[in-house]
């Protein structure tokens, strides 16, 4: 089952516990399922936990351990000490099966466990030949017990006494459910290790299990994957304050006319770093309009589109925009591709021209025109704005799916999408003038549109990484140094390999934010 944090390398017993009784209807219709069903009480919250898990973990083959008394024999019931074995019981909470399927699996799985009840569980681990973890439990991470012992009433003199519980700091699994009953009411407990999960994830499993229960209570012949583990909070949550997205925007706007708005207010301001060269919004603007011109008298108008297959550059980036003030979308294609896929790619997206600044020696069809961003002459001639042919609801880029499940499909974005996106990047994290933004992503992936456009928002500078320094952390920190970058965009998996350089890489950083 899925944690709050990675798992200790050896076996954690820091624990802490929680619990509370169920509402009277709950238990009630508990009852009225152990008298339809002809399970017992047990059986109904060990199934009940399996579908919890199983929905927690994406898994259709739950394991849950259980303690059972070891004294089976007469001459057994006097005698002191410890008799109490493990079982491990198995539960396949299949999405296709009814609830009331599941429970009757679970019921003959229990009966004949029953019948093997004295069978040492150290000789089952034994026999299975499980491969060991320091870290876990061999066979289950999961343990849950049905207190079902004859409650003791206690009494002093003329003072009614009542058991207040204990705080327990340890846990000897992931998780332990109890079950006990009390005047009448259930009562649901859970142990769980804090090194693995936090409190409130607790609470919320705690919170997700009775859920569970109250929807097979209801209907016990509804299939597994129709149970709803959601509580009426989280779902108002859900579809009313996370889903309460209504913002306003420039909707009648296209990104390009956003682009000028700015360079109009902030034409000095430094746009683009890219090793030693830096072009102004004035400058940046300039080029993409010479660029635009060129490829309106190559034909290309509204949706229409124009393939750019550049290495990380300043050129790439004003060929970007020079694109899309000619009225076009870009296709972003990566230089290091097979030439099979290229080609596939301006096949299928049939463009009006292709732009081209790499080192990569590249093969293209004699029949599409050709521009190369490493001529000068492409950068000049007219420089005022072109006029404005798009609206928002136009194509703004193609980009590619990575082909993993066959051909590669071309994923459409609008002129409105992005401006969306760029005004809620700067709702929720406010660019200022004096910011830097890192291009890092590779732009063959949609997620570089944040990084590409966000920055002229704000009036901000994007400082261009090197070619293929994405991959390696080290260069990256030396990079926000040097272009004194305040914005960087990481998926986990990276930043997890960034935060765990060294402390002198990341002395640097804080070194370069000093200073500015």
């Amino acid at each position: 089952m899925p944690t709050d944090f990675p798992r200790p390398q050896e076996q954690s017993y820091a624990g802490r516990s929680m619990g509370e009784l169920l509402d009277e209807e709950l238990s009630t219709g508990v009852k009225e399922l152990v008298k339809k069903s002809g399970a017992t009480e047990y059986m109904i919250f060990l199934a009940a936990a399996m579908v919890t898990l199983s929905k927690y973990s994406r898994q259709e083959d739950i394991v849950i351990g259980s303690p059972i008394s070891g004294r089976t024999h007469k001459d057994t019931e006097g005698m002191l000490g410890m008799f109490v074995n493990t079982l491990a019981m198995r539960g396949r909470p299949e999405k296709n099966k009814t609830f009331s399927e599941f429970l009757n699996e679970i019921k003959e799985t229990c009966l004949k466990a029953y019948e093997n009840q004295e069978y040492p569980f150290e000789e089952l681990v034994e026999a299975v030949d499980v491969q060991r973890d320091m870290s876990r439990n061999p066979l289950f991470d999961v343990m849950l017990v049905m207190q079902n012992n004859e409650n003791t009433e206690l009494q002093l003199g003329e003072t009614d006494a009542e058991y207040a519980g204990s705080a327990s700091t340890i846990a000897k699994f992931d998780l332990t459910f109890s079950m006990w009953e009390y005047k009448g009411r259930y009562g649901i407990g859970l142990e769980y290790c804090t090194d693995l999960y936090k409190e409130e994830t607790a609470e919320r499993l705690i919170k997700h299990y009775e859920e569970v229960l109250r929807s097979v209570i209801r209907n016990a012949e509804q299939k597994i994957s129709g149970i709803e583990m959601t509580t009426e909070e989280e779902r108002q949550l859900i579809l009313k304050e996370f889903n309460a997205t209504e913002t306003e925007y420039p909707r009648d706007k296209t990104v390009a006319e956003l682009f000028e708005e700015q360079v109009e207010k902030t034409p000095e301001n430094t746009a683009l770093v890219f090793e030693e060269e830096k072009l102004t919004y004035a400058e940046l603007n300039a080029r993409a309009n010479s660029l635009a011109y060129k490829l309106r008298e190559l034909g290309v108008k509204p949706d229409e589109f124009v393939a750019i297959i550049a290495d990380r550059s300043i050129e790439m980036i004003a060929g970007i925009y020079g694109i899309i003030k000619a009225g076009g979308a870009y296709v972003p294609i990566d230089p290091t591709y097979p030439a099979e896929r290229i080609k596939f790619m301006l096949e299928d997206c049939k463009p009006k021209a292709v732009l081209k600044y790499t080192t990569e020696s590249i093969e293209i069809d004699n029949e599409i025109p050709v521009i190369d961003l490493k001529n000068n002459e492409v950068w000049e001639g007219a420089s005022e704005n072109p006029e404005h042919v798009n609206t928002p609801n136009d194509l703004i880029y193609c980009i590619y799916t990575s082909g993993t499940t066959g051909k590669p499909k071309g994923v459409l974005n609008v002129h409105r999408g992005i401006i969306n996106l760029i005004n809620w990047m700067q709702s929720k994290y406010p660019l200022s003038q004096s910011d830097v933004i890192m291009q890092k992503t590779t732009y063959v992936f949609d997620v570089s549109a944040s990084e590409i456009f966000w920055w002229f928002n704000a009036g901000a500078s994007l400082a261009i990484l090197k070619k293929d320094a994405e991959k390696e952390p080290e260069v990256i920190v030396k990079e926000i140094e040097n272009y004194g970058v305040t914005v960087i965009d990481f998926v986990p998996s990276m930043l997890s390999i960034f935060m765990a350089l060294p402390d002198r890489y990341i002395e640097k950083i804080h070194r370069s934010e000093e200073r500015r």
